[in-house]
């Protein structure tokens, strides 16, 4: 396998990809694995743009492809049952990229949005696998508040691309085990556009990303102006 091909897919993908689930014909799974590969060619010219602007192209660009799929007859869109404070999936592990989290940090502040910087190292020092073993309340996105999302209309695609199909109680995490099979919908382009994106730029946990958004910005912000 080359280089050019061994690519990153999201969890989704993956399992399109390698029969997990899938009833993919080979052709399908031809179509999808060439998709990813011009998605991957559309996300990289941003690595050269300013992280915001990246950040923000992703989020529109992504969101489009939920909304256009949301729109499709057949879509089961109409079956999705996920509403405002319903917040179960506001405490799972979740992973975005710089130019996201930069994003969310710029929407935070604009809002006034106060973050737990305690809470925000803990978690930072979390691995994914390790997210339940941590004290209960920091299973908590660090941008919950009272149910709500403090940064809506900022949040990582990981937020954006997740649809619930089942009665809410089920994704409560005090009640279920990790891993734990929830009817969800899917929006196959979305899907795949993201792991263009996984392919351009870095992913991690959203804690450990944050810091490092923060980090790059807080440096950009001290570099001596040309006289």
């Amino acid at each position: 396998m080359s280089k050019r091909d061994a690519y990153n897919t999201t969890d989704t993908v993956h399992a399109m990809l390698n029969d997990l689930g899938s009833n993919l014909t080979q052709d399908e799974k031809a179509q999808m694995a060439s998709f990813i590969l011009q998605a991957i060619d559309m996300y990289e010219p941003l690595r050269r743009v300013d992280k915001a602007l990246a950040g923000r192209e992703i989020l529109i660009t992504i969101d489009h492809a939920i909304e256009r799929r949301k729109g499709e007859p057949g879509s089961g869109s109409k079956n999705i049952t996920c509403q405002s404070g319903c917040s179960h999936c506001c405490n799972i592990p979740v992973t975005c990229t710089i130019p996201e989290a930069t994003v969310a940090l710029m929407v935070a502040e604009a809002k006034g949005f106060v973050i737990d910087e305690a809470k925000l190292e803990r978690q930072s020092k979390v691995k994914n696998e390790d997210w339940f073993n941590q004290p209960r309340e920091d299973w908590a996105c660090i941008f919950l508040r009272d149910g709500l999302c403090g940064i809506y209309e900022g949040r990582p695609v990981s937020c954006r691309k997740h649809f619930s199909q089942g009665p809410p109680e089920g994704c409560d995490m005090d009640k279920h085990q990790p891993g734990e099979t929830m009817a969800r919908w899917i929006a196959p382009t979305a899907e795949g556009l993201y792991s263009g994106v996984m392919n351009v730029f870095k992913i991690g946990m959203l804690a450990k990303v944050l810091l490092l958004a923060r980090g790059f910005r807080d440096q950009a912000k001290i570099v001596p102006k040309e006289s």
